[in-house]
């Protein structure tokens, strides 16, 4: 997930050799400046690499895994979510507002709502940072 975040890695470097530089009290050669923040950039660079390929594989083997519960979990718990909502905020308040009208007394039981909105927030912004995977060609 590291290559979704846009980093100006030159200037992450560039801040690395500076705080160095002020550390050591000391000036540095210019060019041996140049060179420690040619270093660190590409150390960033292979690390972020990394983690997305770990990530990327990890995805790959939840997808072909054969296992239905391990592979749809995720839009298993936005689904309840969905329906969680539609019940505490439409079908709910139908309901009680048609028997209303029947002349009955209903109370039906709502959901926290909170809790609902918090977990389908959280699932829409992976299901968005996958969009842009997609785009991007990760995977």
């Amino acid at each position: 997930m590291a290559g979704l975040i846009n980093i100006d890695v030159g200037s992450m470097a560039k801040g690395i050799t500076d705080l160095l530089q002020a550390k050591l009290k000391t000036p540095l050669d210019p060019n041996k400046m140049a060179e420690i923040e040619a270093e660190i950039s590409t150390l960033i660079i292979t690390k972020a690499g990394e983690s997305d390929a770990g990530q990327v594989s990890q995805n790959l083997a939840d997808a072909q895994s054969g296992n239905g519960f391990r592979a749809n979990w995720r839009p298993a718990c936005a689904w309840l979510c969905v329906w969680g909502l539609a019940w505490s905020t439409i079908v709910k308040s139908t309901i009680e507002w048609v028997a209303v009208l029947a002349g009955q007394a209903v109370i039906l039981p709502a959901f926290d709502t909170n809790v609902l909105t918090t977990m389908l927030i959280g699932l829409l912004g992976l299901g968005a940072m996958r969009t842009v995977e997609k785009m991007k060609g990760v995977g």
